[in-house]
């Protein structure tokens, strides 16, 4: 198959034109553009540097079958439904356990060189997740930069804030971005949001300072469906001390052996059941005034510097051993289960824009996600979008750029003093009524104060389009359902 047109990108006044636009350079927009190079130009966008998103902050791993006598994708499917409350789709499940051989010798094939053992983390029946030591992320992320060097037809924009999608004739046709103090525009044939998720619309939370919903907010204003907002999954083991994302604590821990105990001493949850059921209890149990650890001091020095070599050293530049101390846990928002409503082959309701990884809802999590399929979909679900790319072949060479002087691209605004303490102000709002435990009357609250801040900056508005939104979404679902769990007092 021959590319679209001749390489390398090529740009006009003010205007790039690239046949395939990555908006994101996370897992799932990075192997995204390895499948694409051969097919045509491939722009990515992204917010800060190419390593700067939730990719690199993966610990655990990436869940897979590979052994059928010892586990299996049936298996693999049935966590996944269980885990999500049965609220997924059962196709996007399906596709997803069935597709997890593939997606880890795609990773294996661009360089990634995967720990022997398999670790075991909560809600999945078996150990199967493939791993390297407790910094996976970091090292696929750092593979799939590398790898996309090697390729002319890539071009990767850092620090591009990109600040609307660009409509033109009904469908998506590229987007207006801000980079190195001037608003720019790129045009495409095929635009793909893989913007991540939105952690930072609450004050604690796991994700890094990029994670601001963008995606969600630009794919709203133009158009795009939504689907399930309401479910925010928090990861119930973040280091209790302050910190801006707070660092994580993997779940493979808790595979290994950690408890999770009160100050008084007392064992109250499984460590191994699904997030939502561990986070709510951990909450709770601090809601009642005790203060909630992670305990490993059962296991020796040795294994925990070997098993944990990262989590280990990070624990003490805080002052703490994971081997003779107690670890002081809290929840802290880390995933998105919902986003801009796709297919399974990644297609959005807008015409041309497709979403892939956190940004995206195909209904594979449902209300909660298991542990370690988010690196799965990634990979996954960017190998469907490549695949439905091939299949449109013909039809995207006779997409025609619209003209510059038909196109009226939103500006960048940036960021005032005012700003961050509006931010501050959502973000707690959010953490206090639209949590990890919520009440009706509570997000009513919430949803009116929200409405009465007015944000200057881009971004800024954008994390509260997206509060606003996850409110919303949350009081139309009146029953609790996975991570959104209702209680009346």
């Amino acid at each position: 198959m021959l590319p679209l047109f001749s390489f390398p990108l090529f740009r006009q006044n003010a205007f790039m034109k690239t046949d395939f636009l990555i908006i994101g350079s996370g897992i799932a927009g990075l192997s995204l553009a390895l499948n694409l190079a051969p097919l045509g130009s491939v722009t990515v966008l992204t917010k800060k540097g190419i390593t700067s998103g939730s990719t690199g902050l993966a610990q655990g791993g990436i869940a897979g079958v590979r052994n059928p006598e010892k586990d299996s994708s049936e298996k693999h499917f049935q966590d996944t439904l269980k885990a999500g409350a049965y609220h997924n789709d059962e196709d996007a499940v399906r596709l997803l356990v069935e597709k997890g051989e593939q997606a880890l010798r795609d990773l294996e094939r661009w360089g990634v060189k995967f720990d022997f053992s398999l670790h075991q983390e909560g809600g999945h029946t078996y150990a199967r997740i493939f791993h390297v030591a407790d910094e996976t992320g970091r090292v696929v992320q750092e593979i799939l930069s590398d790898a996309i060097t090697e390729y002319e037809s890539i071009e990767v924009i850092e620090d591009a804030f990109v600040v609307d999608l660009l409509m033109y004739g009904g469908y998506v046709a590229g987007c207006s971005f801000h980079h190195n103090g001037k608003n720019e525009v790129c045009l495409a044939k095929r635009t793909i949001l893989s913007t991540g998720g939105a952690g930072q619309i609450y004050e604690k939370s796991t994700n890094p300072s990029v994670a601001t919903g963008d995606g969600i907010a630009m794919a709203f204003r133009a158009g795009a469906e939504l689907e399930d907002l309401e479910f925010i999954q928090f990861h119930p083991t973040a280091l209790d001390m302050q910190r801006d994302p707070l660092f994580l604590l993997s779940e493979a821990l808790r595979g290994a052996g950690a408890k999770i105990t009160d100050e008084d001493g007392e064992h109250f949850v499984n460590e191994l059941d699904a997030r939502d059921i561990v986070a709510r209890e951990i909450f709770l149990r601090i809601k009642s005034g005790k203060k909630v650890f992670l305990d490993f001091r059962h296991e020796k020095e040795t294994f925990l510097k070997k098993r944990f070599p990262m989590i280990f050293e990070n624990l003490l530049s805080f002052g703490l051993n994971l081997s003779s101390d107690l670890i002081p846990i809290v929840p802290a928002a880390h995933f998105f289960c919902g986003g801009v409503k796709t297919d399974i082959s990644g297609r959005t309701s807008l015409p041309h824009l497709y979403a892939v990884g956190e940004v995206a809802c195909t209904g594979v999590h449902g209300a909660n996600r298991l542990a370690s399929n988010s690196l799965l979909e990634g990979v996954v679900f960017a190998h469907q979008i490549s695949s439905d790319i091939r299949r449109s072949h013909d039809e995207i060479v006779k997409t025609r750029f619209p003209e510059e002087t038909n196109l009226d691209p939103k500006l960048f605004i940036p960021e005032t003093r005012a700003d961050a303490a509006k931010r501050k102000a959502i973000q707690h709002l959010m953490l206090i009524n639209t949590g990890v435990v919520r009440r009706r009357n509570e997000m009513g609250s919430a949803l009116k104060s929200l409405s009465a801040i007015k944000p200057a900056g881009t971004e800024t508005q954008n994390i509260l389009l997206v509060a606003k939104k996850v409110v919303e979404y949350a009081m139309k679902r009146k029953e609790s359902l996975g991570c959104h769990f209702i209680v009346d007092q």
